[in-house]
């Protein structure tokens, strides 16, 4: 049985004609005939029947199509393992991560990857914290790094990252010489849709500041091109604003009037450890130990 029997079985499948399915394999017509004919004969049945000018599966044909789909798959990970080989890889990882992570800490720890430990091959899904613990489960990856602590008993973690909340204002002339309480007199607070520390700093701050008002935005990205447009305050975590605030293009305002746990965390998270598992996780904590050993600047000014 030939792979290229199965592959024009499961186009013509998916086209129900074959005048399509040799338009997307850049074949001639004449050969897809050929191809299934040679398919059915090899399994003894019939796999289409004619309608009009388009073909249907048969019984038999709608049961053999996840077998072939199968094979093909099966086939393709092969081919993806050889690449691998060839390329040097010897360590393969799937790691769902938060768009946060993602964005932040990731592509550092990437560039690290590629240079000490070219051995690795990490691939990278970008979930939500909330759909990270469902995919550890299902093994759709080996791992993950949320910034929710996982509450299924199934799924481990360890604390690898906690960055301290910080106060962001714009370097503007707007909000020069402005104390916390002006600056929540006459500016919003700046929110993503991923409270996991802000739904403890705002009802803290208005029990101090009744007038505060937010604006919810879907990301921390989004926050940060606000506050370049010199647009709202936002609290976030001090990783994700280190090059703004390197750069004087955003400020850092101290404030006593904060939770002591106001703290951004990342978890690594997994179903099962194995010593792979555990090599690579030491890793990454070992990178992160020395990327917080960078310190705050001198943008910070005091209220």
């Amino acid at each position: 049985m030939a792979l290229k029997w199965l592959q024009t079985f499961v186009i013509a499948a998916k086209y129900s004609n074959y005048s399509k399915t040799a338009e997307k394999l850049y074949l001639a017509q004449p050969t897809v005939s050929q191809h299934i004919r040679n398919l059915e004969k090899s399994l003894d049945s019939k796999l289409f029947e004619k309608s009009g000018r388009n073909v249907e599966l048969t019984k038999v044909g709608r049961l053999f199509l996840p077998t072939a789909q199968a094979m093909l798959k099966e086939f393709e990970h092969g081919l993806e393992e050889i690449n691998r080989f060839e390329s040097g890889f010897q360590q393969k990882f799937s790691c769902a991560t938060a768009p946060f992570i993602a964005s932040t800490l990731m592509p550092k720890f990437y560039k690290h990857l590629l240079s000490q430990h070219p051995e690795i091959d990490l691939q990278l899904e970008v979930v939500k914290s909330m759909d990270i613990e469902t995919d550890i489960l299902m093994n759709k990856v080996d791992f993950g790094l949320s910034r929710i602590e996982p509450q299924n008993k199934n799924v481990a973690y360890q604390k690898v990252w906690e960055d301290n909340i910080v106060l962001v204002i714009p370097n503007h002339e707007d909000f020069s010489n402005l104390n916390f309480q002006q600056l929540a007199a006459t500016h919003r607070m700046l929110v993503n849709d991923h409270p996991y520390y802000i739904e403890e700093i705002i009802p803290y701050l208005r029990e101090l500041y009744p007038n505060l008002t937010t604006m919810n935005l879907t990301q921390i990205d989004v926050i940060k091109s606000f506050l370049l447009n010199a647009i709202g305050y936002a609290f976030l975590p001090y990783s994700s604003v280190l090059e703004e605030i390197t750069n004087d293009k955003l400020l850092l305002l101290e404030i006593d009037q904060l939770p002591v746990s106001s703290v951004s965390t990342i978890y690594f998270c997994y179903k099962k450890s194995n010593p792979a598992i555990q090599a690579f996780q030491q890793i990454l904590v070992d990178f992160l130990s020395v990327t917080k050993s960078i310190h705050f600047t001198d943008s910070t000014r005091n209220v």
